[in-house]
């Protein structure tokens, strides 16, 4: 019988970002199609478009504060259509990170790419870009960038997902080499990270015993328990109210107890 030992999910809660003060209605009859490609913004009256501007941001607002995403997209999407198209950015970072936080993966992935290819080194795209691949399972583009990320900004958050998507991907020997960079950085003993476990609960942890704990289960995976339970002790020893490594050191010995 196998025992299953936890890594636990990490949690990016993009909405706390910056997302610009605009919200939309809906279409009423007699109106142009907010996403028709036959007419262009010169093609617009200016006096209506501008109001159509402070009417959908207004939306925006109160569909935001009223926890209404969809009604929020709507708002965005009217928005993109009827903004400059040097304005359109804006809109389309937040619709991006909005995709991200209402776990809407394929859009956030199918809006980040396009929006990379004309800022390529721009960090929140790229993050929100990791965040909705990596949720995907596309680990191997996930992978791709956060190594981008952290060549751009060296935080040990990147480092993390790393390993943690190397550990996903069996490639351990890789994901070892990570975890050894994280534990030999000061910053791992204060900088954290959101890890969920159980039903809907979640933890900020420091990076050094998420790490830990991601190396016991690494160690176990080799078949060495008893480094691995060192391994976890130490995981709780960083951080006492880190739930997982608990949980693990629990599994190990009633595994031996059981004597399987």
């Amino acid at each position: 019988m196998h025992q299953r030992f936890i890594i636990g999910t990490l949690l990016l809660l993009f909405i706390s970002c910056s997302i610009q003060p605009i919200f939309a209605q809906k279409k009423g009859k007699g109106e142009p199609a907010s996403t028709s490609s036959a007419a262009t913004n010169s093609d617009m009256d200016p006096k209506w478009r501008s109001q159509e501007i402070a009417l959908s941001q207004k939306v925006y607002k109160a569909a935001m504060f009223y926890q209404d995403y969809a009604e929020a997209k709507d708002a965005l999407y009217r928005l993109i259509a009827l903004e400059a198209s040097n304005e359109t950015t804006n809109y389309e970072d937040t619709l991006l990170m909005l995709y991200v936080n209402t776990n809407q993966l394929l859009s956030g992935i199918l809006l980040g790419r396009k929006m990379l290819e004309s800022s390529p080194n721009d960090e929140r795209i790229l993050s929100a870009l990791a965040v909705s691949e990596q949720q995907g399972g596309l680990y191997e583009d996930a992978l791709d960038r956060y190594k981008k990320l952290h060549t751009i900004n060296q935080e040990l958050f990147n480092l993390y997902q790393i390993a943690d998507i190397e550990y996903k991907m069996k490639r351990y020997g890789e994901c070892e080499r990570t975890l050894n960079t994280i534990l030999q950085n000061p910053d791992a003993t204060t900088k954290k990270v959101k890890i969920s476990y159980g039903q809907g609960q979640s933890q900020d942890v420091p990076i050094q015993s998420a790490a830990l704990n991601i190396r016991g289960v690494l160690e176990l995976n080799q078949g060495n328990t008893a480094k691995a339970l060192q391994t976890f002790e130490e995981s709780v020893k960083a951080f006492p109210e880190f739930q997982l490594p608990q949980l693990n050191i629990k599994a190990i010995k009633e595994q031996a107890a059981s004597g399987k």
